[in-house]
């Protein structure tokens, strides 16, 4: 444990190790966790593998962040983040959750505003992963026949 581990105390390791978890399995992606809360994203591994200590700021940060996201389960956080930069009346999500201090009821109305359009490209990709796959048509197998070299006579 580094110096600056053992400067905080395990119940604040643990409750940002809490937050960090549970953001992580709603769909925040590390890196956007890392960019909101302006670590790197090593030090966002060594709280959630090792159980290192956020510094300080980063910890209040990671408070906000989950008090704003941890509602949104099932994984529309992975799809809100892919489209937080879409401009809104009162600015994009990423620049409320990058801002200096973060304002909740601005995070809460981008929420809003970004939903509807997080969950339907949710559902596309659910209907994406349900789709059966193509059948392979003569001219493809032809084809990776003939690329791997196997189909009977090709020499000839």
């Amino acid at each position: 444990m580094s110096d600056e581990t053992a400067k905080y105390a395990p119940h604040e390791t643990s409750v940002s190790y809490v937050m960090a978890g549970v953001l992580k399995r709603n769909g925040m992606p590390i890196a956007a966790l890392a960019e909101v809360l302006d670590v790197e994203r090593s030090r966002l591994y060594g709280l959630i593998d090792r159980g290192e200590a956020l510094p300080e700021v980063a910890a209040s940060r990671l408070a906000d962040v989950y008090a704003a996201l941890h509602d949104d389960t099932g994984g529309p956080l992975k799809f809100l983040v892919r489209i937080w930069d879409r401009e809104l009346p009162g600015g994009s999500l990423r620049s409320h959750l990058t801002a200096p201090l973060i304002d909740q009821a601005s995070v809460a109305v981008a929420l809003d505003a970004l939903r509807p359009a997080a969950m339907r490209a949710m559902h596309q990709e659910d209907e994406r992963k349900a789709r059966p796959e193509r059948e392979t048509s003569p001219a493809g197998h032809l084809t990776m026949h003939l690329e791997a070299g196997s189909w009977p006579g090709w020499r000839t």
